[in-house]
């Protein structure tokens, strides 16, 4: 025949001991009784513990499954924008070289270089308004068009 419990001697501190005293005493309980049921609680507390990180585990897992086809979509989107960008800017030089004359050449590969590094420039900053960049590149180059509208 099967014993209904075990009996495991424990060592708690002195404090420990007036506390589980109170209480047992306060809820009518013996300290036996009491300790078996917060090392219940106890128990229940760690399982849920677990419980709840795999819970978050198939929640991420399940966030991560929605989300990354979205994202590889949105990296798609963003390396053929790349491409465009790089095909329009050498389209202008190519349509900007066919109409300037032989002696503003320079002044037209002056300007792609400049525009170049501030592109570059540009791409360097954090949060960094694009109006306002503009602006203040023209205003340091010191040119014509220092205020644009």
């Amino acid at each position: 025949m099967k014993k209904a419990s075990e009996y495991i001697p424990i060592r708690v501190t002195a404090k420990m001991n007036e506390l589980l005293e109170k209480t047992a005493r306060a809820e009518n309980k013996s300290k036996s009784l009491l300790i078996r049921e917060y090392i219940d609680k106890g128990l229940r507390v760690d399982g849920f513990t677990q419980n709840e990180r795999s819970m978050q585990d198939s929640i991420a897992l399940a966030i991560k499954q929605v989300l990354d086809p979205a994202v590889e979509r949105l990296a798609s989107i963003s390396a053929k924008n790349a491409w465009m960008s790089g095909a329009e800017y050498f389209l202008l030089i190519y349509a900007l070289r066919i109409l300037v004359d032989d002696e503003d050449l320079d002044n037209l590969n002056s300007l792609v270089e400049n525009s170049r590094k501030l592109g570059i420039a540009y791409l360097k900053t954090k949060d960094a308004s694009v109006d306002d960049f503009i602006k203040k590149a023209l205003k340091d180059l010191g040119g014509k068009n220092a205020n644009p509208q």
